[in-house]
């Protein structure tokens, strides 16, 4: 892989830092993250990074760099697993059999198969703590091998690892800073707005998780709920899953089965929230990157755009009850538009959820989940896109946007463009809605 990217998703004046073969990763007099040479002063050091077959590896020097066990982490000799405040070390591997030392009471664990760590007596290691859940962490032994993965749990599962690859969309601790490795730079701000409650919600994956290795396959997405939060957080949490799913169904990937498979991902999701019978609904505005092309899937009103060669290209058109097209498809399933809203209720036309207005019988439902797809080939002079709620493009035009964003863009980080963006729609512009700006460097 020739470029890594380290997010910074702490509060920060730095969001994105890229990786360099035979630099050192560290904090400067700044408390910023930074990349050093072994002659830089006034730092301090974390660990040093090497490049080898086209991998960046990470050497630690401090116990100050972890990794954020969200996702099965595969366990090593040596290792140190952090949980709360208690620390593990991996004393041994042998066979099917893993030893499992308590650095603080030195009891010793020997593991046959999966069990679960937490403060519950059910758990197979108890840990008395009570900053510990009731089940914190997994140890899940497959396929002849030791992995670990956090339970969702408030303060993490952790590793202290004597070597690090890095790989996209794992998430780190660096110092107090976590950390996500990223393929892109990016920044992302929300706000709440004048509204009661905050429904949006965002996904954002370097490399989906599919059988096709020698493919990157980008995901950036926004939800935009309304009538409550359960869809958009549900879209987020599911929706990429099931697209992995789906294209890992298919003997190849390419830009046709992408197509086939994010309309399919999103309609059976929408099927399964019909079936849940939850009454809310959401937006969804996914943009997919594949070698040098994009695609984006949009269902309802949020919109994204590109600028190129400091132009803007529409990547989506909004879902409206007024659009001529979907006017008529409205029309010709018993439905009535009135005040520009579906049925007198709802501003857009296609939408994930909203069961009240749909049928499973596509042909009888004025409000669909089908995306509506748009293709394009990415060129050297693509700079940014933008994917935004349609809190931000209620107030502000494609154009408006981009030279918003273009005038701060050699003089500010990616997340304070976009916070900066977010507050003028909101407190100069008087959005009414909650604000949702994600901001994806193309350079």
């Amino acid at each position: 892989m020739n470029n890594i990217i380290l997010h910074i998703e702490s509060n920060s004046k730095k969001s994105n830092l890229i990786i360099k073969d035979n630099s050192l990763i560290g904090l400067g007099l700044d408390n910023n993250l930074d990349l050093f040479n072994k002659n830089s002063k006034n730092k301090k050091i974390y660990g040093n990074v090497k490049k080898n077959k086209n991998k960046f590896y990470f050497l630690p020097k401090l116990n100050n760099f972890l990794i954020n066990c969200n996702k099965l982490i595969k366990i090593k000799q040596n290792y140190i697993i952090i949980i709360g405040n208690n620390k593990f070390k991996i004393n041994q591997i042998k066979s099917n059999i893993l030893i499992l030392k308590n650095l603080e009471t030195k009891k010793l664990y020997k593991i046959k198969k999966s069990l679960t760590i937490g403060r519950n007596k059910n758990n197979k290691i108890c840990i008395k703590n009570k900053k510990i859940s009731n089940i914190h962490a997994k140890i899940i032994y497959k396929n002849n091998e030791f992995y670990i993965i956090d339970n969702n749990s408030v303060n993490g599962t952790f590793i202290l690892p004597d070597k690090y690859i890095f790989k996209l969309d794992d998430k780190l601790k660096i110092g107090n800073l976590d950390v996500v490795v990223s393929k892109y730079k990016y920044g992302i701000y929300h706000e709440i707005g004048k509204r009661p409650t905050f429904e949006d919600t965002f996904k954002i994956k370097s490399n989906l998780n599919t059988k096709f290795k020698n493919h990157i396959i980008s995901y950036f997405a926004v939800f935009d709920g309304h009538g409550g939060s359960e869809t958009s957080q549900y879209c987020e949490l599911y929706l990429h899953k099931k697209l992995e799913k789906l294209i890992n169904c298919e003997s190849k990937v390419d830009i046709n089965i992408l197509k086939k498979c994010i309309t399919q991902a999103i309609e059976k999701l929408d099927k399964t929230i019909y079936t849940e019978k939850i009454q809310s609904g959401t937006t969804a505005n996914i943009c997919l990157i594949f070698n040098n092309n994009l695609l984006c899937a949009n269902v309802g009103d949020s919109r994204s755009i590109l600028c190129r060669n400091n132009n803007v290209i529409p990547l989506s058109f909004d879902h409206k009850p007024n659009n001529e097209h979907e006017y008529n498809r409205i029309i010709k399933t018993n439905g009535f538009v009135k005040n520009q809203r579906l049925n007198g209720r709802l501003a857009v036309s296609r939408a994930i959820g909203d069961n009240m207005f749909k049928d499973l019988d596509i042909n009888k439902s004025p409000l669909i989940s089908t995306p509506e797809i748009h293709e394009f080939i990415l060129s050297k002079n693509d700079k940014f896109i933008v994917i935004a709620c349609d809190g931000l493009w209620d107030v502000m035009t494609n154009e408006e946007v981009k030279n918003y964003i273009n005038n701060l863009y050699n003089k500010f980080d990616l997340n304070t463009i976009a916070k900066k963006i977010v507050e003028h729609a909101i407190y100069n512009l008087h959005s009414s809605d909650n604000v949702t700006v994600f901001i994806v460097n193309l350079l």
